[in-house]
């Protein structure tokens, strides 16, 4: 692709065609790396590249999850980047021997919560074949203001934007257990002000979600109170609880 020299902004949608690719798998975890360089006089003065592979996934409600058309059984847990006496400060390494301890322990899935984490846990989720879900940093409340709502919107898109190429990622979760700990007691304000935007908001997620990524699937992590979610309308927004 050429561009003039005046060009400042612009962005380009190239298709290309992978013959007999090779399937990311959880036990073949097969990947690809695609490059672009910026050219100026027949030298290369900027490259990008990026991992990304190939595979076909679908969650049935029977047969949980299928991939690359047949059955996988999801075996894993969900993953904190912070230590004793290190807090989230880690060292690379540090991250990447988390998901190795999780392969070497028979695991093929990670919950990443409750936010995009390190990409070193994605690189090693991508190399190792680990199947995950990320989440935007939303957890058991909200504020209502319409500054929560677009700085939650934002979080919302960054998530998608840092993640989507990686093969590893099929699930996009938001709000972890947010009908654990409502912010009043007062039940008419629950009612009328405070679910209704707890929904709505929700349901913005939702569809930013499956606007710009309907490859992959929603969540939305509950706890063991499935009355809550289900009075208060949110239940019915997310493809998967």
């Amino acid at each position: 692709v050429k561009f003039k020299a005046s060009t400042t902004n612009h962005s380009e949608r190239i298709a290309f065609e992978l013959k007999q690719p090779k399937l990311w798998d959880v036990e073949t975890p097969n990947l690809y790396i695609a490059r672009a360089s910026l050219v100026v006089d027949k030298q290369v003065i900027d490259c990008v590249s990026d991992r990304f592979g190939v595979r076909s996934f679908s969650f049935c409600p029977n047969e949980g999850l299928i991939l690359n058309g047949r059955h996988v059984k999801l075996i894993g847990t969900n993953r904190h980047q912070d230590y004793p006496g290190l807090a989230n400060a880690l060292t690379d390494a540090r991250h990447t021997a988390d998901v190795e301890l999780l392969k070497e322990m028979g695991g093929n899935s990670l919950r990443v919560s409750h936010y995009p984490q390190h990409e070193r846990v994605m690189e090693a989720c991508d190399r190792l074949g680990i199947v995950t879900s990320v989440e935007i940093p939303l957890v058991n409340a909200v504020t209502i203001s319409e500054g929560f709502t677009n700085s939650t919107l934002q979080m919302t898109k960054e998530m998608v934007y840092q993640n989507f190429n990686s093969p590893s990622v099929f699930i996009w979760a938001y709000m972890n257990e947010i009908q654990l700990r409502h912010p009043s007691t007062d039940k008419e304000w629950l009612k009328n002000e405070y679910f209704p935007y707890l929904t709505g908001l929700a349901q913005q997620v939702d569809d930013m979600l499956r606007t710009l990524d309907p490859t992959r699937y929603t969540l939305l992590p509950c706890h063991h109170a499935p009355k809550r979610y289900i009075e208060s309308g949110i239940a019915a927004v997310p493809q998967m609880l």
